[in-house]
């Protein structure tokens, strides 16, 4: 009910004190008063307020599947793709429409298998194992050799190595394959080595004295970043190496190595994007989805490092590769130590699979691989098309 402010239609009444009523009255005492009391009410409200912003805030990050998650810097030059089991295809505009962010240290910037290095532009620290491993088929047969039993490479490449030496030996029966050169080591990492002290004919000790040692020969360049791999045959009727050309039999490695990840680094009458002549034996990692991007528009490595750039997050490119659809795009470095880099998740922030490779220059490239149980929690199924599109069956 309203409160009625008409005065006109209220009788008032006034209370008339007598002239000695305040001195009738006695004295009335005021209670003591509580120091504190406010302040301590007033800090408690806010303390509440406080509290319920926080939780609000968190429930929005978890909503929009924005919490941030910091990763470290990778040790190793590649991340390794062979646990990823990509979805057969994915619809992107539905991968992409929940994310979360990853922050990337600047010095990520310099690691990957999709980074362009040289001794000018420098090397990352590859994670080396043996390539022996890789020599060998599943039934322990074996099916190629390695010029120098202490051959390394990057570990990322050694598994997509031996599918592909495996599935030639299968295609073609031929066990001739040798890897000739991988890994070589920066000059100024090689440890220096000293002939032995002695004592001369008339008694005086002679110091140690370094070896100057001549740079290792290459038959081509960058096998600093330990992803490169250089191929030869052993030919039993000559009882030795000869070179790898890539005719007949061998051909089978150019038109079939993206589907293992690998490119060939230098190909025919790109010596003015490369710097370098063609080079039929020269192989380079990339992973599989950078290598059927080359593959199918028919560019060369250097060519890929500006193509993707075209392509962001919310305009990524999808990639038929030959273990499924992977999708890529390019994030641009953020110019101080750390980058947010946007992944896809699910509505609960759950990331999908993904691998970030520093492109050695300004940015960074993603793969993203995109599990059959993540499309279906996104609802993200594709039908069956992909912007990069290869045959997958090895020939």
């Amino acid at each position: 009910m309203a409160k009625n402010t008409d005065n006109r239609n209220r009788s008032t009444r006034v209370k008339v004190r007598p002239a000695n009523a305040a001195a009738e009255r006695p004295e009335r005492r005021q209670p003591p008063k509580k120091h504190g009391g406010g302040a301590a009410t007033v800090l408690l409200i806010l303390l509440v307020v406080l509290m319920f912003a926080a939780l609000a805030g968190w429930l929005v990050k978890v909503a929009l599947g924005n919490d941030r998650k910091e990763i470290k810097p990778q040790t190793s030059a590649v991340s390794s793709e062979e646990s990823l089991a990509p979805a057969e295809s994915v619809d992107v505009d539905a991968l992409t429409q929940n994310f979360t962010y990853v922050t990337v240290n600047s010095k990520q910037m310099n690691y990957g298998p999709l980074g362009l290095y040289s001794e000018d532009l420098g090397y990352p620290a590859p994670q080396l194992e043996s390539v022996y491993s890789s020599l060998f088929n599943s039934e322990g047969l074996q099916i190629a050799s390695a010029a120098d039993s202490k051959m390394k490479a990057d570990k990322a490449l050694l598994q997509p190595l031996n599918q592909m030496l495996s599935d030639f030996y299968d295609k073609t029966g031929l066990r001739t394959i040798m890897l000739t050169q991988a890994y070589i080591a920066p000059q100024a990492e090689k440890e220096p080595q000293y002939t032995e002290g002695y004592y001369d004919d008339y008694g005086n000790w002679v110091e140690p004295q370094l070896i100057e040692q001549p740079a290792e020969e290459k038959t081509c360049a960058d096998h600093e970043d330990g992803l490169e791999i250089d191929l030869g045959l052993y030919l039993d009727d000559i009882g030795g190496v000869t070179a790898f050309d890539g005719n007949g039999d061998y051909a089978w490695f150019a038109e079939n190595a993206y589907k293992y990840g690998f490119v060939l680094r230098y190909p025919e009458g790109a010596d003015k994007q490369t710097g370098y002549a063609y080079n039929a034996a020269h192989f380079r990692y990339v992973g599989r989805a950078a290598a059927a991007v080359m593959q199918e528009q028919g560019m060369t490595f250097e060519e890929f490092q500006e193509y993707i750039k075209s392509y962001s997050f919310d305009s990524p490119l999808s990639v038929q590769t030959s273990v499924g659809c992977q999708v890529l795009y390019y994030i641009a470095d953020s110019g101080t130590e750390t980058t947010d880099v946007q992944i896809p998740a699910d509505g609960e922030g759950n990331e999908c699979p993904y691998i970030i490779s520093g492109n050695n220059s300004d940015g960074y490239i993603v793969t993203v691989a995109p599990t059959e149980e993540f499309v279906l929690s996104v609802g993200a199924q594709g039908d069956g098309s992909s912007e990069i599109s290869n045959d997958t069956n090895a020939e």
